[in-house]
Formats: structure tokens, C-alpha cells, sequence
């Protein structure tokens, strides 16, 4: 082998060690310069992983609920579900439904309270949502009710949107949430919306 074959044969070995790293080597790069976004992006993907995953993030969101409502909500004994109560048996036979009922509770009460304010408020909110949001810019409920009342709402649609299986013990501790954030909202605009 002469001198000109050999130089070939280096180059040529060399380029295709270098072609066969570039990629690894791009990704590597690229994952440490986007380490934090990664993550973030990392957290959302096991989040939404399939049937059983939707179902890991009712609970996540349940357990978010939980925290929120424990730091902030008073503590007013709830009325005990009896054995033969309809809700009961709702979540033992459609949990999901179950969830469904108990934020309906919510949705109603706030919806009494829009329909009650004057019609001359050029800025009355058209939604729940905005109806909270406003509540929580006048004062009239402290920001962390609001907090618990969207992750609340993102619980429940949790819950709608899960393929995967949410057990009666989490629809039931879901309406026993519900329950503590509407006690804590009736007293807080409770003296502020009736006339």
C-alpha cells in the first residue's frame, strides 16, 4: 500500500467516524442547550401518555386540588354521604359522571349569583370564569379561591377527557372538595351579592 492509498483510507475512515457521530453529537448539544424547556416538555409528555396516563393526571390534579384546598379552605364539617345517597351510588357506578355532578353544583351556584347581578353593569362577565376572575379583581374573594376554583375546573375536565379509569374513593373526595370550595365562596360574596 503506497502512501496516497493509505491517506485515502484514513480520510475516508475518519469521515465516516465523523458522520456517524454528527447526529449524537447535534442531540447532546441541543439537549443541554435546551435543558430547562426539555423538562418542562418531558413533564407534559408523561402527563399525556395514554389511557392509563389520563387517568395519572385526574389524580395529579386531584392531588393539586387537595394542597390548594387544604391550605386555604376552612375546614366546616361536611354532611356524610349516607350509603343509599344518590351520589354514592353514582360514583360507584360512573365516576366519572360523579365528578361531573358535583362541579355542577359549582357551576349553579355561580350561575344564581350572574343572573342576579343588575343587567345595567355594562362590564357583568359572561361566563363562570370571568364571572371568578372578577370577583377575585374587586376583592370580593381572596385570590387563592380562584386558584382552587381553576384547578378544580381543570380536575374535572381531567375527568371528562380520561380514557383511563377514576375510582369512586376519587370521585367522592372530589365532591367533598367541591363542597369546602362552595362553603368558603358562599361566605366570601355571600354578604356582597344579596341585596
Amino acid at each position: 500500500m503506497d502512501g496516497y492509498t493509505f491517506s485515502a483510507k484514513l480520510v475516508e475512515i475518519i469521515a465516516g467516524l465523523i458522520g456517524s457521530l454528527a447526529w449524537p453529537t447535534a442531540v447532546v448539544i441541543l439537549a443541554i442547550l435546551f435543558r430547562g424547556r426539555l423538562a418542562d416538555l418531558l413533564h407534559r409528555i408523561r402527563e399525556v401518555t395514554g389511557p392509563a396516563g389520563t387517568s395519572a393526571k385526574f389524580s395529579e390534579q386531584l392531588e393539586a386540588t387537595r394542597e390548594a384546598t387544604e391550605a386555604t379552605v376552612e375546614h366546616d364539617p361536611l354532611p356524610q354521604i349516607g350509603a343509599d345517597g344518590p351520589y354514592l351510588d353514582l360514583a360507584q357506578q360512573f365516576p366519572s359522571a360523579a365528578v361531573m355532578s358535583a362541579y355542577q353544583d359549582i357551576e349553579e351556584f355561580i350561575r344564581e349569583h350572574l343572573r342576579d347581578r343588575p343587567p345595567s353593569e355594562s362590564n357583568t362577565p359572561n361566563n363562570h370564569m370571568n364571572f371568578m376572575k372578577k370577583l377575585a379583581r374587586e376583592g370580593a374573594i381572596p385570590d387563592s379561591l380562584l386558584q382552587i376554583y381553576m384547578r378544580l375546573r381543570e380536575t374535572r375536565n381531567a375527568a371528562v377527557h380520561s380514557k383511563g379509569t377514576i375510582t369512586p374513593a376519587e370521585a367522592i373526595e372530589y365532591r367533598d372538595l367541591s363542597k369546602r370550595f362552595l362553603q368558603s365562596l358562599q361566605g366570601s360574596i355571600g354578604n356582597i351579592l344579596d341585596p
